[in-house]
């Protein structure tokens, strides 16, 4: 797959022509990951390919920069193949080997790195919004400006913390639950709630690991059930403007939005939602009128700080659909997010222009 690549300095591009077919037009050296497999494929070839400089040199390898062109669920997958891909390398000098320069798809959660960075705010301006009105010079430039990103780098770097999302699912037709541990950088929303009860319990300021956690000790999937664990937590009534300094808290009710949210340079995560209004009915019966503001006009609900969450339907006979950095699940029982990734490899390097 990496044929082209073969001196590491040289770095390469990844995308999928699939998600964005105009790239193919781009003149610059890429490679075309259509798939999770295909992605896993390349990052493990060029772990590999550092791995054999390691090798056969007692000095350590060059930085490898692995360019990203992608959305969400593209730099998700990047992100779960670099996991997987140094799990199982114990030395922590494995984590200054590799840098990704990602350049984020429009509308992309990942845009917020771009801010950081004016060039590379530029850049992406340059091919998403003005591609098609560039001279040919003027994508000369461009192109010559992402290879000397790769080559040269000179820029700095962000490590972003990895954030867990254990995610306990169901088959059709099968009452056995299987679990999944999908990492993620910047966002895990609740997509569909049919009205339904919601159960939230959070912890609030644990910078440390929290306690039983799934990747330390391995537990019975009824001790991970929230349900069971009611009676440890305190219950909150959490307001948007409350300063009271709470550890835990949990939540029961029906909401409209539920989004567990983390920016570039927070540790801890935000948990973000609006509660569903009671039925037009019930307020006509109440006497108000349809459209007329009333006290059950929620309003946004932000808590932060937020090291570890647990979520579940109220309802043991439903289910939810839960999206991570771009990727829908469905037919999930509850899931849980941890603000780190229960291992050594606990960031993802991003490589800037500037």
């Amino acid at each position: 797959l990496l044929s082209a690549y073969p001196d590491l300095s040289t770095g390469c591009w990844l995308s999928s022509f699939h998600d964005l077919p105009h790239l193919s037009a781009v003149p610059i050296p890429a490679i075309d990951c259509p798939s999770s497999t295909i992605v896993k494929l390349a990052i493990s070839q060029i772990v590999s390919k550092i791995q054999n400089f390691c090798n056969s040199n007692s000095s350590n390898p060059p930085i490898t920069r692995v360019g990203v062109i992608g959305g969400d669920k593209f730099i998700n997958q990047i992100l779960r193949a670099y996991v997987e891909c140094l799990h199982h390398k114990s030395s922590s000098n494995w984590l200054h080997y590799l840098r990704f320069a990602i350049i984020p798809a429009p509308h992309s959660l990942m845009c917020a790195i771009a801010g950081l960075d004016g060039d590379l705010d530029q850049l992406c301006h340059d091919i998403w919004e003005r591609w098609v009105d560039l001279s040919l010079s003027e994508r000369v430039s461009v192109t010559e400006k992402m290879t000397t990103w790769l080559t040269a780098g000179g820029g700095a770097c962000i490590n972003l913390p990895i954030g867990e999302a254990l995610l306990q699912m169901t088959e059709r037709g099968q009452e056995v639950s299987c679990r999944m541990f999908v990492p993620f950088l910047a966002e895990v929303r609740v997509a569909h709630f049919f009205f339904l009860p919601i159960t939230l319990h959070f912890f609030m300021n644990h910078l440390s690991s929290p306690p039983n956690s799934p990747h330390i000790r391995a537990a019975d999937s009824r001790e991970m059930d929230p349900s069971n664990n009611v009676n440890m937590l305190s219950s909150q009534n959490v307001t948007p403007n409350s300063k009271k300094d709470v550890s835990k808290g949990s939540i029961k009710a029906s909401f409209r939005t539920l989004v567990i949210t983390r920016s570039c340079s927070q540790p801890l995560l935000s948990l973000n939602f609006v509660k569903e209004k009671k039925k037009e009915k019930m307020l006509q019966k109440l006497g108000m009128k349809k459209g007329q503001k009333t006290e059950n006009d929620n309003p946004p609900v932000q808590v932060v700080a937020v090291s570890r969450l647990l979520c579940s339907c109220a309802s043991k006979h439903a289910d939810l659909t839960v999206n991570v950095d771009g990727f829908t699940y469905e037919r999930i029982r509850y899931f849980q997010c941890s603000s780190q990734w229960q291992t050594h490899v606990k960031s993802f390097p991003v490589s800037l222009i500037a």
